[in-house]
């Protein structure tokens, strides 16, 4: 937009400028439009706090959860065990209910990964509870914050007596803004 700005109107404001006595006070008021829209949309984009696009709680009993956070993706989450959860990514043209790994690394890995929200992960602190993983092949990123999660259990298992889970879906400029080394992955 700014950029739409900065090319025509002061293009028009030259021509105005050239063609009525009044041209001068109109060209100086057109050198100011772009500016004040500049201001205008940093301003608003300043106070905005990003909002989740996903909360469930952690003990809720879904099998499977999706939404459409941006045209041709779909951000679902699965039930894996009793209370933890399988976040991922997929295009939209691969169907709802089929998981995409968009957010995984090698798919011949196995254990916990950092889209996984698991009971045992966060009671040994194996990753942060605000974590952010990238969508493998986009400029998109979704960030997982769990909430006042809590955890019960030990050796016969792990797992979530409380709390919610939140999940970001956020472009590479607001991801770069908000990144700190402990939602790094």
């Amino acid at each position: 937009m700014f950029t739409f700005l900065t090319m025509v109107v002061p293009a028009r404001c030259d021509k105005a400028r050239q063609q009525t006595p009044r041209g001068h006070r109109i060209w100086r008021v057109c050198q100011a439009v772009p500016l004040l829209a500049l201001l205008a949309v940093s301003a608003s984009g300043a106070d905005a706090k990003p909002k989740p696009v996903l909360t469930f709680s952690l003990t809720a009993t879904n099998e499977h959860l999706a939404v459409h956070p941006e045209r041709g993706f779909i951000l679902g989450v699965w039930r894996i065990a009793p209370n933890d959860w399988d976040v991922d990514v997929s295009l939209a043209k691969d169907g709802e209910n089929r998981r995409g790994c968009l957010l995984y690394g090698p798919l011949f890995t196995h254990g916990v990964h950092p889209s996984d929200i698991t009971a045992w992960a966060h009671a040994t602190g194996l990753y942060p509870d605000e974590r952010v993983v990238r969508v493998h092949g986009y400029r998109r990123w979704i960030r997982i914050r769990l909430v006042d999660a809590q955890v019960s259990g030990g050796t016969n298992g792990w797992r979530f007596t409380g709390g919610r889970a939140e999940i970001y879906w956020q472009d590479l400029i607001r991801v770069v803004d908000t990144l700190t080394p402990e939602t790094c992955e």
